[in-house]
């Protein structure tokens, strides 16, 4: 967000924000497919089944499967004609018994082609019924936003709230409606929904980051300091955390207090510099398999260290379920058929090929915070040029 802060005059802060908290694109691994995920999900379904009716005696009522699940893997890679192909699979039975699913991945095809109108919808077909509702409002949402529709969008997230929701849901509807508006310039309410995002959320420090905004907006200058330097001394960092160095020395910038924002921009050298090195070192936890789980609530963010990395944009939800639940149920199996017996030697090494993909995940996530580092680097230096060239004309 603040890479090109030395362009300030040419943006506003609210505009930067909303840049940075848009929708993010997959961002692939080379040693991850839609094929190898695929496969895996196969292995992860026979495996559940063979451990209920096998080992548990709980046979699961008979569910019928979705005949349309490989589509997601192939979304989720931007292998939009294999998507498609596979949707319109299935016999008639098929389609209507799964008709939600199939107009939330015809929705989605409809985002990705950018085709906003077509996609909303689609989305606008789920019944309201559906485990997949909540879903399909929130992608309304991001549609409606992409057609300049955001008072419509404002109206059914808020809508939502009324309802008992995930926590998960809950802090994305809250933050969505905070960004839609601080967008439209209506701080007081962006601020109450951001303090409604609870604190071990991954959307916490972005709403903190977006309260400092309200406050500079404000004119606030120590509530925004204060606000920034809770993110500063957090114990675990995320991509929003770090921005918190140089947004620091911004608004001593912005105040023209350049003395001091010439000591924090220093401070935010070394930050970076030290963060940089902090990647390089956490690359190496991920040898090994035990340090790798998910957060509570949120199988998409893993914590190593003092860092925090979300990846759902470089796995699919599915695949991210897959890997929670074998997680506990190979732990489970461990405890109580031992690590000698047939069953967990089948769950551990599905279990470790799940792995895989998330320690691919996890490195693609870990190298792409490098490169955000360097990026903060670079525009922490640049601003420091800069504000030595003004004070010595002063």
């Amino acid at each position: 967000m603040l890479t090109y802060i030395a362009k300030i005059n040419h943006f506003s802060w609210l505009q930067l924000l909303f840049i940075y908290l848009s929708f993010q694109a997959p961002c692939f691994s080379q040693a991850v497919n839609a094929e190898m995920l695929i496969s895996l999900d196969k292995q992860f379904h026979l495996l559940i089944n063979e451990i209920n009716t096998t080992y548990l005696f709980k046979p699961e009522p008979t569910i019928t499967p979705n005949p349309f699940s490989d589509a997601e893997y192939y979304l989720f890679f931007n292998d939009l004609a294999r998507c498609e192909a596979i949707l319109k699979q299935g016999t008639v039975t098929d389609t209507t018994k799964f008709s939600d699913y199939l107009n939330m991945m015809t929705g989605l095809i409809y985002f990705k082609k950018r085709d906003y109108k077509q996609a909303d919808s689609y989305f606008n077909k789920i019944n309201t019924r559906s485990n997949l509702f909540i879903d399909s409002i929130l992608n309304r949402a991001r549609s409606l936003l992409k057609l300049n529709q955001s008072q419509k969008a404002y109206i059914i997230l808020s809508g939502l709230l009324q309802q008992p929701v995930h926590i998960d849901h809950s802090n994305s509807l809250n933050f969505m409606l905070g960004q839609i508006l601080m967008h439209e310039d209506k701080i007081e309410f962006a601020d109450n929904f951001f303090l409604n995002i609870t604190i071990d959320s991954p959307f916490s420090n972005r709403a903190i980051i977006g309260k400092t905004l309200l406050e500079i907006k404000r004119n606030n200058y120590p509530k925004a300091h204060g606000l920034v330097t809770l993110l500063i001394n957090s114990e675990l960092k995320d991509l929003a955390a770090d921005e918190a160095p140089l947004l620091k020395a911004y608004i001593y910038q912005h105040e023209n207090n350049h003395m001091a924002a010439i000591v924090f921009y220093k401070k935010a050298v070394e930050y970076y510099t030290s963060g940089i090195q902090q990647q390089t070192l956490i690359t190496n936890k991920l040898k090994s398999p035990a340090a790798i789980m998910p957060r509570k609530d949120y199988n998409y963010v893993f914590d190593l260290d003092t860092s925090s990395y979300n990846i759902s944009s470089r796995l699919p939800k599915s695949a991210l379920k897959n890997y929670q639940e074998l997680s506990r149920l190979n732990q489970y199996i461990h405890d109580n058929f031992g690590h000698n017996s047939a069953i967990y030697k089948k769950t551990n090494l599905l279990h470790k090929n799940y792995n895989t993909a998330i320690i691919a995940a996890m490195r693609s996530a870990i190298e792409a915070r490098k490169k955000r580092l360097n990026d903060y680097l670079d525009q922490a230096n640049f601003s420091l040029l800069k504000l030595y060239e003004i004070t010595s004309k002063s």
